[in-house]
């Protein structure tokens, strides 16, 4: 077996790093950046996936606040939920399919990363 055939869960990211929907963008930036990480997944109340939002949504509809207070935040966002600004159309792949197989997901949508969902719910990323 090649290793582009083996299950993306051998090399997914895990646990998912998450927000919900009714968060606002000032959440999410505060996760994101406490997190170290570009995106995070959009889940509902019941745990399934909502959506994606990416540190790029974010730099879309926040504003730089030039020659703000020492300490401030440089970035400041529209009073807006999460659930506003997401991407909705998520790329998935289950737990089971190949590493070759979310690569193409990948390279066709020309995404950085696919979500892995089990049973509705993200498992990886």
């Amino acid at each position: 077996m090649s290793t582009f055939d083996v299950p993306i869960d051998q090399y997914m990211t895990s646990p998912v790093r998450s927000i919900r929907a009714g968060d606002t963008l000032d959440d999410a930036h505060r996760l994101l950046d406490g997190l170290g990480v570009s995106s995070l997944a959009v889940v509902e109340e019941d745990g399934s996936l909502a959506g994606v939002i990416s540190l790029t949504d974010l730099l879309r509809v926040g504003r730089v606040q030039a020659g703000s207070q020492p300490g401030a935040s440089l970035l400041t966002f529209p009073k807006r939920k999460v659930a506003k600004e997401m991407t909705r159309d998520v790329a998935t792949v289950g737990p089971n399919d190949s590493i070759r197989g979310a690569a193409a997901r990948m390279v066709e949508g020309h995404i950085h990363r696919v979500i892995v969902e089990r049973d509705g719910q993200p498992v990886g990323v």
